[in-house]
């Protein structure tokens, strides 16, 4: 079932979407990208795109131009760039069959212009994971494969001239002209989707595209209709079982704000129950001791409960460069300490054993965590190169490479894949996942050095206002409250002991511009009241989230979020008979947030 997220987690290329029919096709037109693409109503591909990508890999906006139909002919016209600075024309043209879909992307550049990948992608959805893949490659043999149900650090299918697949009752063919394509699992970055791209990664990039190119591309999707698709069975009640008892619910922390100092005085504080402070220093910034002030005024601010401890992540080239970080936080509560490469982004033996020595000299016992500053993929692709011993470090974003409120929504599902995944890849070691935030922190991908100038100093010690799309306007929606919840209930799992999310304050924060706790930051401090207690597992409708506890007195500690557009009526059932309102009904209006405890009911 697909789930409709609220208006406002939307793109305004979402809110004006339409659906275009024609026989047994359906897709939804979002902006210039053709996307829920079904057959007789079975989801065959999560999207058809054209996309140019700057040699940093950002991507360019889009903006359309003209939209014609006519039967079942589609032409979409746009213009890839900035305002005031266009790089691309492009016109998508699709053509809908019986049983066909023809697709043809034509990009011209208007300027000459440094481009990583410029052309069509495919977009295929994760619940192929495990399904048979035929891979042509335009002559020899077809590959026999799978589409990866681990998530593949390396790209599952190379050399791509043509795919066939069969999945929910509907075999699907698609042939490629104009390039060599290759498939990557997006789910690396929790996105929910498998691509299907050109211009392979082996070949050199940035690559040089004069003004007046032109760059054809085009898919031919068959379709046929192969059995019975098999729905899987409603759930249409919150159902809490008390006897199925899962793992303590961790610690739940936020980041320092990296924000511009705005002339705003007073700390708003954070909620009780939230205890610690992530915050990354890179001593080879000018501005680094800076970062530290900040970490030090949001530390005393701290909330009801008194200042805060950090959870400090240290960026280093060597391990020298160590000793100087700790002695400007020597008189702070730091409880957690990490150190990674500035390169590779990994917590490497060498530099973990230099922290060690470091904080032995000084005689001090924080926690030491190892694994990446940066996403999954970094740790899929360097597991074996981390410190093996201790806890684990990852951080998350949703919007690595698109910013829909359909990708922010499903990357939820994606994001218990990658804590599975995870799990499996550093058995038995506690995770600290986070910082968790809707835009990137940096760009871990870029070939061209970064902007210099900021707006204040402590924004110059962590540079996260120069990286494209690190503020989302989203940040503040109401509904993002039920997505932090349901990026919790994802990740809340066995050997997770804390979830750091977004920021204290600012543009990336969890209060509001008045300092009031924004939707997110609601979300965050109720899942905070339950930090330790023992999760419970639910089984929850589509289009809600659900976080169940065992409350200290024995009862249901239950916290519901609305994810959907519209209004959801259900009910809460708790199994075994032993607590009040055992079929206690429940409405929540989009992005609406409910806090729930049902008692124990006496012997």
């Amino acid at each position: 079932m697909t789930v409709h997220p609220p208006t406002d987690l939307l793109t305004p290329a979402e809110r004006g979407a339409r659906t275009v029919t024609y026989g047994p096709w359906e897709i939804a037109l979002r902006g210039a990208e053709l996307d829920d693409i079904r057959y007789h109503g079975r989801a065959v591909l999560r999207s058809i795109r054209a996309v140019t990508r700057d040699r940093d890999w950002n991507t360019l906006p889009v903006t359309v131009l003209d939209v014609a139909e006519d039967g079942g002919n589609l032409i979409v016209t746009a213009r890839h760039g900035v305002e005031g600075q266009p790089v691309f024309d492009s016109v998508l043209t699709a053509r809908m069959g019986k049983d066909t879909l023809s697709v043809e992307v034509e990009l011209r550049a208007l300027r000459d212009f440094l481009s990583n990948r410029t052309g069509l992608i495919m977009l295929h959805q994760p619940a192929l994971a495990g399904s048979e893949l035929l891979v042509g490659h335009g002559a020899g043999e077809p590959t026999r494969t799978r589409f990866p149900a681990t998530i593949s650090p390396h790209q599952p299918a190379f050399n791509i001239a043509s795919l066939a697949w069969d999945h929910a009752g509907v075999a699907v063919t698609t042939e490629f002209s104009g390039a060599v394509f290759e498939m990557e699992d997006q789910r690396n970055w929790t996105d929910a989707s498998f691509k299907t791209y050109s211009t392979p990664l082996a070949e050199p990039f940035p690559v040089a595209i004069a003004a007046g190119s032109v760059i054809r591309h085009g898919v031919r999707v068959a379709c046929a209709v192969s059995g019975d698709a098999v729905a899987p069975a409603a759930v249409t009640a919150i159902i809490v079982d008390p006897a199925g008892r899962l793992a303590p619910l961790p610690e739940i922390g936020v980041g320092v704000s990296t924000a511009a100092d705005t002339g705003r005085t007073a700390h708003p504080g954070l909620p009780e129950g939230i205890r610690t402070l992530l915050v990354e220093i890179d001593p080879s910034r000018e501005q680094w001791l800076a970062g530290i002030e900040r970490a030090r005024e949001e530390s005393r601010a701290g909330g009801p409960a008194g200042p805060l401890g950090l959870d400090l992540r240290i960026l280093v080239g060597e391990g020298s460069e160590i000793g100087p970080v700790l002695d400007a936080v020597a008189e702070l509560k730091v409880r957690r300490l990490a150190v990674f490469d500035r390169e590779s982004l990994l917590a490497t033996p060498g530099l973990v054993s230099a922290l060690r020595a470091e904080l032995a000299a000084r005689g001090d016992s924080p926690a030491v965590i190892g694994g990446t500053r940066s996403h999954f993929t970094e740790l899929n692709r360097g597991s074996t190169e981390i410190e093996p011993r201790g806890p684990v470090a990852l951080s998350l974003i949703p919007f690595m490479h698109e910013r829909s409120g359909h990708q922010l929504v499903e990357s939820l599902g994606v994001q218990a894949t990658v804590l599975e995944n995870t799990r499996a890849l550093v058995p038995h070691r506690a995770l600290h996942i986070g910082p968790i935030t809707l835009g990137a922190r940096f760009n871990a991908v870029a070939t061209a050095p970064a902007a210099s100038e900021h707006a204040s100093p402590a924004a110059a010690a962590f540079g996260t206002d120069l990286v494209p799309g690190s503020t989302d306007p989203r940040q503040h929606a109401v509904s993002l409250g039920a997505w932090t919840l349901g990026s919790i209930a994802a990740l809340a799992g066995e050997d997770v002991a804390s979830l750091s999310y977004f920021e204290s304050r600012g543009p990336r924060g969890i209060h509001d511009p008045d300092a009031a706790l924004s939707g997110a930051g609601r979300a965050l401090a109720l899942a905070a009241g339950l930090t330790g207690l023992t999760r419970l597992a639910a089984q929850v409708p589509a289009g809600l989230v659900a976080l169940a506890a065992e409350g200290l007195d024995g009862g249901v500690e239950l916290l519901i979020g609305n994810l959907s557009d519209a209004r959801v009526g259900t009910r809460i059932e708790v199994l075994g008979g032993r607590h009040e309102d055992a079929a206690l009904p429940v409405s929540l209006a989009p992005g609406e947030l409910a806090q729930i405890r049902i008692s124990r009911l006496p012997r």
